[in-house]
């Protein structure tokens, strides 16, 4: 079924808005719709609307303009942004674009309060600072790019480990040599009764003891 715009305000066609749901309706903001600024480039809006259903036999929708108080600092206009319903009655918006000419994105956070549909309120959210302590290892790890990290921030092998006596040819690689080794350690020392000898290239032997 299409529903007809039983109200008296008209809304553009646009793209790239956002619409959420709240206690006063559908929330539309945003988007583009033709407009251009000073420079004749395309450029997004910042507007405002409430979407309404009407159920019974007046079926259909209306639009409603939100009216912003005066005293509010209003937003950068901007299209292809992010929307969320905080609560019922306030909406976050992230990001988006606000140029395509030059071209400039957006990484600003604001938060519409529509407790009064006849005085909305924008709110800037003020995000914290990231934290600049690099001293932990996996917070390096963690942050930058792939190319800026060196190998001092590649966790330390440790002494007498496997890896470290293993063949130099790959990192992190084990040759069969030391594999061979440790597996005679590790039987020799359980069985003291025995003589182990590992060769070295790689091969193990075994001989028992003498028969009395």
């Amino acid at each position: 079924i299409q529903l007809e715009n039983k109200g008296d305000v008209p809304v553009s066609a646009r793209a790239g808005h956002s619409i959420v749901p709240c206690s006063c309706g559908f929330v539309c903001y945003g988007g583009m719709d033709g407009r251009r600024n000073d420079s004749g480039n395309p450029a997004p809006n910042s507007d405002v609307y409430i979407f309404k259903l009407r159920q019974g036999k007046d079926m259909g929708y209306e639009w409603m303009q939100g009216e912003l108080d005066p005293a509010s600092q209003a937003p950068l206009g901007r299209t292809l942004h992010g929307c969320c319903k905080m609560n019922s009655e306030e909406v976050f918006v992230f990001g988006g674009i606000h140029s395509a000419t030059p071209y400039q994105c957006l990484n600003d956070g604001w938060v519409l309060d529509t407790t009064s549909v006849g005085c909305m309120e924008w709110k800037k959210v003020n995000f914290k600072e990231p934290n600049s302590d690099k001293k932990n290892s996996m917070a390096r790890r963690m942050t930058g790019l792939i190319s800026q990290r060196g190998r001092k921030d590649l966790p330390k092998r440790r002494r007498g480990s496997l890896s470290s006596q293993g063949s130099r040819k790959g990192s992190g690689s084990f040759s069969f040599a030391a594999l061979a080794g440790a597996a005679v350690r590790a039987v020799g020392n359980k069985n003291q009764g025995g003589n182990v000898r590992g060769s070295t290239q790689g091969s193990v032997s075994f001989s028992g003891g003498k028969k009395s």
